[in-house]
């Protein structure tokens, strides 16, 4: 896993290096995190958590509403690129934290929203990324997330190392189903939505040529009080 990382780690670093002089990803929001923020932010909602961040395109609408922002990226460039930006735009700046999220040693239970777009499929391990996210929610906080399904452009690019598994431009891959990302949920967490979607993407410039359509599978997960978890275990069982 120690060798796939750093590959991982220098595929983002070289993209976002290419890019300090523009937005990555075409720089605007998510969709979906756009039509559901009302959703994932619960009453007086103060701490948000922006996993694999890049260069903030996710973490604006919450920073333009002045609510803390931990910003994590396996790019240092990214996040010094995204904090920039925010001192251009006398917005509040956020925590910056380089690095392996998983190796992170922020505290469980702190945060009221995380979020990770485009990137979950980019782990090693999905499921133990959503069990980390879901661990640093307080109770009843909101986390949303998107995984490419095999339908996505990038299905079947790059070399192939495992079932629906490929590495691309020194990054890696994992392609998953909305029944696949079920079956990896953690028993702490319930799913407020769930869905498919099919969208156009422009040119990324050295890292996908062209116009593209991607595929994935969307969810919001709300966090449960310890004593369901409890009953939800056993329930299983």
């Amino acid at each position: 896993m120690e060798s796939n990382l750093r590959l991982s780690h220098a595929g983002w670093e070289n993209y976002y290096a290419a890019h300090t002089d523009e937005r990555a990803w075409g720089g605007v929001p998510d969709a979906f995190l756009l039509e559901h923020l009302d959703k994932l932010l619960q009453a007086n909602a103060s701490c948000v958590l922006d996993v694999a961040s890049g260069d903030g395109r996710n973490s604006w609408p919450f920073l333009e509403r002045d609510i803390t922002v931990v910003a994590a990226d396996l790019s240092p460039t990214a996040l010094a690129t995204m904090a920039q930006r925010c001192f251009q735009a006398r917005v509040r700046m956020p925590v910056l934290l380089a690095g392996d999220f998983l190796a992170s040693q922020l505290v469980e239970g702190q945060f009221d929203c995380a979020l990770c777009f485009n990137s979950i499929p980019h782990f090693e391990e999905p499921a133990l990324v959503i069990a980390r996210m879901a661990a640093l929610l307080r109770d009843g906080g909101r986390m949303v997330f998107n995984a490419f399904t095999p339908g996505d452009v990038a299905f079947g690019q790059g070399e192939k190392i495992g079932d629906n598994r490929y590495y691309y431009q020194q990054t890696l891959f994992t392609f998953m189903s909305e029944s696949d990302v079920q079956d990896i949920l953690p028993n702490t967490v319930k799913v407020v939505k769930a869905e498919t979607r099919r969208w156009d993407e422009p040119d990324h410039g050295i890292y996908r040529k062209g116009w593209h359509t991607h595929e994935a599978c969307f969810f919001i997960l709300e966090k449960l009080p310890q004593a369901q978890c409890s009953a939800k275990e056993d329930r299983v069982k």
